[in-house]
């Protein structure tokens, strides 16, 4: 077994996404290992569903909502890279009820 993974950090971010039919948003997950950046696939990945009655209706307090609703919570401000997309970095709190 290759324990070098497990002796590595992982930094989980979180994006906020739309699906391509426009009718399902997301919070897209994905954990790489710390000082690896978006240079290496990340070693895990988890869209998070956002229930809502108005797909249109879409923002990072929402998402705040959907990560909390998962376990999650926000580390740093939502920050947006230009490319309209907006992400954070995440911890895991919890198991969700």
């Amino acid at each position: 077994m290759d324990t070098d993974l497990i002796e590595q950090t992982v930094i989980v971010t979180a994006t906020i996404a739309q699906e391509a039919d426009g009718h399902t948003n997301t919070v897209d997950l994905e954990a790489h290992l710390d000082g690896a950046g978006c240079v290496l696939p990340p070693v895990w990945a988890q869209s998070l569903v956002a229930a809502q009655a108005d797909p249109g209706e879409w923002s990072t307090d929402i998402a705040d909502r959907v990560l909390a609703g998962h376990g999650y919570r926000r580390t740093d401000e939502w920050l947006d890279d230009d490319s309209g997309c907006w992400t954070a970095t995440v911890e895991h709190i919890a198991s969700a009820s």
